[in-house]
């Protein structure tokens, strides 16, 4: 993605790689934009404030998050991870949780849910939906052998969880806006 990214750097626009975790900057931005990557980095109670203290007065910060945490393909994960063999494995702080907090120190923000509505074929393409996604981290740590079993009664248990063919896929995702205040004393 970066490298097709670069071909539309132009004055005033670059892109670069960087662990969003630990992301600093050398001078302020009038931009921070980021589509499907904050859901990756935990602990948004500090990253939103401190992404929002790399702008510029005036300048916009610009997120969308997955809200699904609530939804069977996200619970039913969830629930797994906590049982044995997997618990064991992945140790603690087995589940991603992210809160999505309001964007920090901006003097105007907005911060909606949005429902994309998906209509899957039935859970099989629910399972590879999440796999692609929310199963990644699941996978990366339990290795190869051990989440081939998780995969495999995850996917037994969604079967029963939603058998409805087609299924409609209700993905959330929260869209948060919000530009800084252009003067010091307009802050929030």
């Amino acid at each position: 993605m970066l490298a097709a990214a670069a071909q539309q750097a132009a004055e005033g626009l670059r892109f670069e790689r960087a662990d969003l975790a630990t992301f600093t900057a050398q001078r302020p931005f009038d931009l921070v934009f980021a589509n499907a990557s904050l859901h990756w980095v935990p602990h948004h109670e500090q990253l939103l404030p401190r992404l929002c203290a790399l702008l510029t007065p005036g300048g916009q910060i610009a997120v969308q998050i997955p809200a699904m945490a609530d939804h069977t393909s996200h619970t039913m994960a969830d629930s797994l991870a906590d049982e044995e063999p997997f618990a064991s494995a992945l140790g603690s702080g087995a589940r991603i949780v992210n809160p999505v907090l309001r964007p920090a120190r901006c003097a105007q923000q907005t911060v909606r849910l949005n429902v994309y509505p998906h209509v899957l074929p039935g859970y099989e393409a629910v399972v590879e939906w999440v796999r692609g996604a929310y199963l990644t981290s699941y996978e990366a740590r339990l290795g190869s052998v051990l989440f081939k079993q998780f995969h495999q009664e995850y996917t037994r248990r969604l079967a029963v969880a939603i058998p409805q063919r087609p299924y409609l896929y209700a993905y959330s995702r929260i869209l948060i806006w919000g530009r800084m205040p252009i003067c010091a004393h307009l802050s929030i």
